[in-house]
């Protein structure tokens, strides 16, 4: 499977992979919601996983790299958040209202 393999700083490198989706953000700035931080997570059918969660510094050392690895390979989260498809559904349902209702779709 296609892997991130993420080196921050003197850290153990992490190998970061899940069943639907992996991603790595970076942000910087003012007025963003979690300003300088670096988020690592994944998602799978029954599970949001986080790998890394903190904020960036000057002078951080971020490298990624994409590897193709074993299940067993993969890091092991920082948390593993079970997701709930019927409140997932029900989200979904509102906001599409509320699209609707601000003539939107």
């Amino acid at each position: 499977m296609l892997a991130f393999e993420i080196h921050i700083n003197d850290r153990e490198p992490l190998v970061v992979a899940a069943e639907n989706l992996a991603f790595i953000s970076l942000s910087y700035g003012v007025g963003v919601k979690n300003p300088d931080y670096i988020l690592v997570a994944g998602a799978d059918d029954s599970f949001y996983y986080t790998w890394f969660d903190d904020k960036v510094r000057a002078g951080d050392n971020v490298f990624v790299r994409v590897v193709n690895v074993t299940k067993s390979n993969v890091s092991y989260p920082q948390t593993a958040t079970e997701r709930n498809r019927d409140q997932m559904k029900q989200e979904f349902e509102r906001l599409k209202q509320e699209l609707k209702d601000k003539h939107l779709l």
